[in-house]
C-alpha cells in the first residue's frame, strides 16, 4: 500500500480539533497540538499567496471576530497568551476548511475515521474501565474518571458534533457503521453526568429518526427558540414553568445548580463592558466578576459564565456576539430553505446546540469547525445528490 505523505500531512492537522481531554495533562501533548496548529496557520497562507484558494466567507468572518478580542484583550490588559492561543486553535480550526475546500468528501471521511476512533475507543475504555481510565480531580468539582475522550460531564462537547458528522455520513455514503457510531454517541451522551448531553442529544435523535417532526420544526425556528428560552430563563428569570421538566424529568434543582447567581453577575459585569466585553480573563480575574456569592461564598467554578450566549457577549462584547449570531442565524436560515437531509442534519445540529448554549459553554474549536463547514455544506448535498440521486427522502434507521 502506497501511504501519500500529503494526505497523511492533512490528516493530521485535523487532530487538533479532536484534541481530547485524556492528554491534555501533558505538556509535551499540548506543545504538539500548538505546533500542529502553528503549522496548519502557515500552510494555509501558503496556499493562500500561491493563489491555490481564497479566503472562505466562513474564515474571514472567524478572523474578524478573533482580531476583535485580541484587540479588546490589549485594551483591557488582559490574558494576552490566552487570547492567542484561544485564537490560533479557532482560526487553525477553520483554516482546514479552506484547506479542503475542494476536497469536502475526503474531509467528511476523515472527520468519520476520527469519530470511528473517538467514539468507539471511548465506549471501549468505559466498558473495560468503567471507573475511568485515571480520576480527574479539579476542585471545586467532585473527583471525577477520566475516559478517552474526557471526563463524564464533558462528553457532551466532543461526542455531539461527532454525532452530527457520523449523521452526515450516513446520509451520504449509507454507512451503517456511521450510523451505528453515532447512535452509539448519543448514548453516551445520554448516559453521561451532562443534562446538556442527555437534552442535545434527544432532541437531535428524535429529529432524525422521526422525520414527521421536520415538517413541523426548521433549523430557523429551532433557532427562535433557542432565543426566546435564553431570554425567559437566564435574563427574565421566569422558569417556574419548566419545573416539571427541571425537578420531574431531568432531577436538578431550579438554580441550575447555582448557576442563576453565576448569571446574575455575568449579566451584571456585562452591562459595565456591553460594547466590546473583557477579551481574555485568567481564570482569577473571571472568578472574580462571576463568582462571588450574595452569601459571600466564592465560587471557583465561575471561570466562565456557564451560558454560551453569556460568554460571548463577556468576551467579544454586543458588537462581536451580534456578528456571531448574525453567522449562525444565516447557516440556519440557508439551511431551512433549502430543506434537503444534509442541510437539515446540519441546521437543526446548530440550532441545537444554541438550545445547549443557554446553560452551557460550547467556544471551542470543534464548534466553530462545524460552524465553518456548515457554510460549505452545499458540497456535500451536492456529492450525495450526484452519487444517490435515487435515495428516499427520509434518511431514517435502514439496517
Amino acid at each position: 500500500m502506497i501511504i501519500n505523505v500529503m494526505e497523511m500531512f492533512r490528516f493530521i492537522l485535523l487532530m487538533p480539533i479532536f484534541n481530547t481531554q485524556l492528554f491534555q495533562g501533558s505538556n509535551v501533548y499540548n506543545n504538539v497540538i500548538l505546533l500542529i496548529r502553528i503549522v496548519t496557520i502557515v500552510y494555509w497562507f501558503g496556499l493562500f499567496i500561491t493563489r491555490q484558494h481564497e479566503i472562505s466567507r466562513g474564515t474571514y468572518y472567524l478572523l474578524l471576530l478573533q482580531i476583535e478580542y485580541c484587540v479588546v484583550t490589549i485594551i483591557n490588559n488582559g490574558w494576552i497568551e490566552g487570547a492567542l492561543k484561544n485564537t490560533i486553535g479557532l482560526v487553525a480550526a477553520i483554516m482546514i476548511i479552506d484547506i479542503y475546500i475542494n476536497q469536502i468528501d475526503k474531509l467528511l471521511r476523515y472527520l468519520v475515521i476520527y469519530s470511528y476512533i473517538l467514539v468507539y475507543g471511548n465506549a471501549l475504555t468505559m466498558l473495560v474501565f468503567p471507573h475511568g481510565l485515571r480520576t480527574v480531580i479539579s476542585p471545586p468539582y467532585p473527583p471525577a474518571p477520566m475516559w478517552l475522550i474526557s471526563v463524564s460531564n464533558s462528553l457532551v462537547f466532543w461526542l455531539y458534533p461527532i454525532m452530527l458528522f457520523l449523521l452526515i455520513d450516513y446520509r451520504v455514503h449509507k454507512s451503517r457503521l456511521s450510523l451505528i457510531a453515532a447512535f452509539l454517541a448519543g448514548m453516551m451522551n445520554i448516559f453521561s453526568d451532562s443534562t446538556t448531553g442527555l437534552v442535545g442529544s434527544i432532541l437531535m435523535l428524535s429529529i432524525v429518526f422521526l422525520p414527521n417532526i421536520k415538517k413541523i420544526v426548521t433549523p430557523f425556528k429551532l433557532g427562535i427558540i433557542s432565543i426566546v428560552l435564553f431570554v425567559m430563563i437566564i435574563i427574565v428569570g421566569n422558569v417556574k414553568i419548566f419545573e416539571p421538566i427541571i425537578i420531574g424529568i431531568l432531577s436538578k434543582d431550579m438554580t441550575f445548580s447555582s448557576r442563576d447567581v453565576i448569571w446574575a453577575n455575568a449579566v451584571l459585569a456585562i452591562i459595565n463592558k456591553p460594547l466590546l466585553g473583557y477579551g481574555a480573563l485568567r481564570s482569577e480575574n473571571t472568578i472574580r466578576l462571576l463568582g462571588v456569592f450574595p452569601n459571600g461564598i466564592i465560587a471557583g467554578s465561575a471561570t466562565h459564565c456557564h451560558s454560551e450566549y453569556l460568554q460571548v457577549v463577556f468576551k467579544y462584547g454586543l458588537i462581536g456576539c451580534i456578528w456571531l449570531f448574525i453567522i449562525l442565524f444565516a447557516i440556519l436560515y440557508r439551511t431551512s430553505r433549502k430543506g434537503t437531509d444534509v442541510s437539515y442534519i446540519f441546521g437543526a445540529g446548530i440550532a441545537i446546540t444554541m438550545i445547549m448554549g443557554i446553560t452551557e459553554v460550547f467556544t471551542y474549536p470543534l464548534f466553530y469547525f462545524l460552524v465553518g463547514f456548515a457554510y460549505v455544506f452545499e458540497n456535500v448535498e451536492e456529492l450525495a445528490e450526484k452519487k444517490y440521486n435515487n435515495a428516499p427522502n427520509s434518511f431514517m434507521f435502514r439496517l
